[in-house]
């Protein structure tokens, strides 16, 4: 090699080994002090380090880089005279500052020399404050000529919060999550709103956006405000400021609540997590850890008995994940139900369902409060698949005593997170659904009432008890109620209170109603109550003492009769023309006509008639007879039930029908005294039909001791009609209508649990959906536009295109044939549902 080669070889040697020597030497014995040490207070640093043997430094040229920890905050300026180094002030000119690290000139008048000692003090005055989280820092420092060096550790003081409890929902890998996290403040943790703040740390494995609604976010209720929120990226770290109008004291319980569209999302590996939670208070971090893995999508369930501890069927349905295919005769599904739910030891498998079909095998457990469920044989279920599990009540699993909401949890084998099911309400017992009776059922008239109901399972009442009847608005009521004029179980009321429309009765001393006993509430006629003013249905809320849940009477009608009388008073003048054959009988022009109200005023339907007059003859006794001749074209069955019609409001003692007549016979034991009112109600089910012929109409009343009068008329119309988009569904007929186009069914519409059911196709067809079933899923697909609705046979849970919804009733199977519920599939397809209770039908409009 020629000299000229070995000289430029010793160049690069030399330049590649000058960045190696520029590093190769560190600062020494690097200590730093802080005062004060709590969290996020301003504070003074002291900092002291030795120079390495060729880290000399020279004053106006060198320079000191000061690394401080994350989370500590520096002003975007420092001033004169607030950093010292070496006795010497630095200038601010001098002084430059790049995120957390501070860059300073050593002062012209200062030198150091070899192995010599450096030591700089940062005032409080700097407006350097600590981070806000307690936890252990160090600072770096490095010069021109020394590498960086961390200085010894120092411990920033703090509380923590404890009780640090939280729910991820779904724990599901890569899915927007909701948090509940709740904690309680440290004996000096208050927090102030609007000032203090709650910060949430998460891995940096969890996805943060960019920035959250304020809505998405509550702390013990309240959404916080609109700036109350930040997410600090670096740290991956929420910060949540305490809304207005929540005060939260010291050792005080704190939840905050993060809805899942918040879009914080989950890790994309299965593993465990954590997640710090600390306060501007309470400094410390407080740490909790998690699980996320593959987890089914949130179950739904429904009860079939809502009260308290009531042995109720539980029918949970979720879907499965991508990965959560569950194979039968080998995975299992986990049902873990909430604290106070009563789970037997012992469950048979033929009270449990996976899909409609019997499980493989169950075992439960009562301390831990699970049920595991086997897949039954040759049922394997693919991922992304709904599972629908029923189990019956003769399982014996019993509701939480205590009225509220609860959630259970629910994993599988291979969607090993627990996801909590939405929140299902357990009420308190009630009362058995109350009937209601009135001596009248006229608009504005007053009227005795009687009151049935059976105390329910927790009911027992004794003397000093209470039984609030809550009337609707619509009647008018007195001021007071004298507890003479008020009977429980025949026996006068210990004391009566009222307050507004609701009338609180006080059982009297003596009595003693066990659990499931009748009780028959009497108020009399003369107290003040009236009837409302407007024609509608009403019901009465009954509650008690023992059993404060709310409990809705069956609805009852009030009809208005005034309606008739506007209508008649142009009639008048032509009443001569009425073509009655009166020659044995008086008709004098001052006996009042009787009323007559018709429920279904349309020709040939059946209708509920109710006719009112005063007995202007003799007082009328239980040998006595009533006999109602109706106008011709009326069509009256051969035979009618006593249990059909009422004399003021009891049943008569004989009916006998003969052709267009009835004659009732006066209720045993009854007197009806001269000029006293009397009212028949001939209800639907007597089978009653209009005359055929639409019209003006009159009856004729009289009784066996001589009064006689024609009624005021009343109004029959011509038959229903509808537009072509009306479909008409009559309960247990097999002929629908399309508008005015007869449809016949192969199976009536029925009702269950008080709503109607109709057939698949039929619906389907008068809609235009399109419809099938799946026989061996047990699925039913309805489809019309860009709205699909699947149906589970037997189960409340409806799919409405990717949304779980809870119908009213489930679809289901009645003589081999599907019945779905038809106000549901309607109204999702932007029909109007109307339910005529008089002819018993659907009338659907689109």
């Amino acid at each position: 090699m020629s000299k000229k080669n070995v000289m430029i070889f010793i160049v690069l040697l030399v330049c590649l080994a000058m960045p190696i020597s520029l590093y190769a030497t560190e600062l020494k014995n690097v200590n730093v002090s802080v005062n004060p040490k709590e969290a996020g207070e301003i504070a003074q640093f002291s900092l002291g380090f030795t120079v390495s043997s060729a880290g000399s430094l020279e004053g106006g040229r060198d320079e000191i880089i000061i690394s401080f920890p994350e989370g500590i905050t520096i002003p975007e300026t420092i001033e004169d005279d607030e950093i010292i180094i070496n006795g010497c002030v630095v200038e601010s000119r001098d002084i430059y500052i790049d995120g957390n690290e501070i860059a300073i000139i050593v002062p012209q008048d200062v030198k150091v020399s070899n192995n010599g000692y450096v030591g700089i003090i940062v005032h409080r005055s700097a407006g350097i404050k600590l981070p806000r989280k307690a936890d252990s820092y160090s600072i770096g420092v490095k010069t021109t000529k020394d590498g960086k060096v961390n200085s010894n550790s120092f411990s920033i003081n703090g509380s923590n919060i404890y009780k640090l409890e939280f729910d991820v929902s779904p724990k599901t890998v890569d899915e927007f999550a909701a948090y509940e996290i709740s904690f309680k403040t440290s004996s000096e943790g208050a927090l102030n709103s609007e000032s203090d703040k709650i910060y949430i740390g998460f891995q940096e494995d969890v996805t943060l956006p960019r920035s959250i609604d304020a809505e998405n976010i509550k702390i013990n209720g309240k959404s916080v405000g609109d700036e109350g929120v930040f997410i600090d990226k670096e740290s991956n770290t929420l910060e949540v400021t305490v809304p207005s109008s929540v005060d939260i004291g010291d050792k005080d319980k704190v939840t905050v609540k993060i809805d899942s569209e918040a879009c914080i999302r989950n890790p994309r590996r299965i593993g465990e997590y954590q997640i710090e939670v600390y306060t501007s208070k309470d400094c410390e971090n407080t740490r909790g850890k998690y699980d996320i893995g593959m987890s089914l999508n949130s179950p739904v369930v429904v009860l079939s008995l809502d009260g308290a501890k009531k042995a109720s069927q539980y029918s949970i349905g979720f879907t499965t994940s991508s990965q959560g295919i569950l194979e039968s005769g080998n995975d299992y599904i986990y049902i873990y139900f909430p604290a106070d739910t009563y789970v037997p030891n012992d469950i048979s498998s033929s009270y449990v369902t996976v899909n409609g079909i019997k499980a493989r095998t169950v075992s439960s457990s009562k301390s831990a409060r699970r049920v595991s469920i086997g897949i039954p044989y040759e049922t394997d279920i693919p991922g992304n698949s709904y599972v629908g599990i029923v189990i019956q009540g003769n399982a014996g699993i019993k509701n939480p005593d205590i009225a509220g909401e609860y959630q259970l949890e629910v994993c599988t084998t291979t969607d090993t997170s627990k996801v909590k099911s939405n929140k299902y309400a357990v009420l308190g017992t009630r009362v058995y659904t109350p009937s209601v009776k009135l001596s009248s059922y006229l608009t504005g008239d007053s009227s005795k009432i009687e009151v049935n109901f059976k105390t329910g399972s927790a009911g027992e009442l004794r003397g000093g008890d209470k039984i609030n009847l809550l009337f609707p608005n619509e009647f008018r009521f007195p001021s007071t109620i004298d507890e003479t004029d008020v009977e429980i179980n025949g026996v006068e009321a210990e004391d009566c209170d009222v307050n507004g429309k609701n009338l609180e009765i006080v059982v009297p001393d003596g009595i003693e109603l066990e659990d499931r006993d009748w009780v028959e509430i009497v108020i009399a006629a003369d107290v003040g109550i009236k009837n409302p003013d407007e024609e509608d249905k009403y019901s009465l809320t009954v509650y008690t003492s023992k059993e404060p849940e709310l409990a809705k009477s069956s609805k009852f009608s009030i009809k208005d009769v005034n309606d008739n009388d506007n209508d008649n008073d142009n009639d008048n003048d032509n009443d001569d023309d009425d073509d009655i054959d009166n020659d044995d009988e008086d008709t004098d022009d001052d006996v009042k006509k009787p009323l007559v109200v018709v429920a279904n005023k349309h020709s040939a339907d059946v209708s509920q008639f109710i006719i009112s007059f005063f007995n202007e003859e003799s007082a009328l006794d239980d040998e006595e007879t009533i006999t109602v001749e109706f106008p011709d074209g009326t069509d009256i069955p051969k035979q009618i039930s006593r249990s059909y019609v009422v004399i003021n409001n009891k049943v008569p003692s004989a009916i006998e029908v003969n052709n267009n007549k009835i004659e009732l016979n006066i209720p045993n034991n009854m007197v009806i005294e001269e000029n006293d009112k009397i009212l028949i109600v001939f209800n639907e089910a007597a089978g009653i039909k209009n005359p055929v012929n639409a019209g003006n109409y009159t009856l004729t009343v009289k009784t066996s001791e001589g009064y006689y009068s024609v009624s005021e008329k009343f109004e029959i119309e011509g038959e229903k009609t509808y537009s072509t988009g009306t479909i008409i569904f009559k309960i247990d007929s097999k002929v629908a209508h399309r508008g005015n186009d007869a449809i016949a069914l192969d199976s009536p519409p029925t009702i269950i649990q008080d709503f109607t059911v109709v057939p698949l196709r039929a619906l389907g067809d008068a809609l235009g959906a399109e419809t099938s079933y799946d026989g061996e899923a047990r699925v039913v697909t309805v489809k019309y536009g860009e709205k699909k609705i699947l149906f589970y046979i037997d189960s409340k849970l409806v799919k409405v295109n990717e949304e779980w919804v809870v119908a009213d009733i489930p679809a289901t199977i009645i003589n081999s044939r599907v019945m779905i519920p038809a106000r549901f599939v309607s109204q999702s397809f932007g029909a109007t549902v109307e339910w005529d209770e008089v002819t018993r039908e659907v009338i659907i409009t689109k």
